[in-house]
């Protein structure tokens, strides 16, 4: 039996945070989604050491405790910044197609070259 990659969802705002957690399970069913409050993001984290955390804010906590994040801008600057084991790559403009390639890189479904580097 094999254990689902565990990913946390705490982007800002709500509608988007529920709207990609409620998606990502059905286009990617092998991984373990769960919604958590950003003010409530650290402790989770500490909590769960997730293999990604998909949030609008990098903090120590998840540098620390998981192996991989998609920061996405909230503050309308429309890219997202793509972190595994330390490497980054920027996607700007991103599409959920785009999401879901980082995802993928992310938790080992795919090559992390699904993604063309950019800027």
């Amino acid at each position: 039996m094999s254990v689902q990659p565990q990913i946390l969802v705490a982007i800002k705002p709500a509608v988007y945070r529920d709207l990609l957690a409620s998606e990502l399970p059905r286009l990617r069913p092998g991984l373990a989604v769960r919604v958590v409050d950003p003010v409530d993001l650290d402790d989770a984290t500490a909590q769960m050491r997730p293999r990604l955390v998909i949030c609008s804010e990098l903090t120590d906590s998840i540098r620390e405790f998981a192996t991989a994040s998609i920061v996405l801008d909230s503050n309308g600057l429309k890219r997202a910044v793509l972190t595994v084991d330390g490497q980054q790559q920027v996607l700007r403009n991103p599409r959920l197609t785009d999401l879901l390639a980082a995802v993928d890189a992310a938790v080992g479904h795919g090559p992390a070259t699904a993604i063309p580097p950019t800027g």
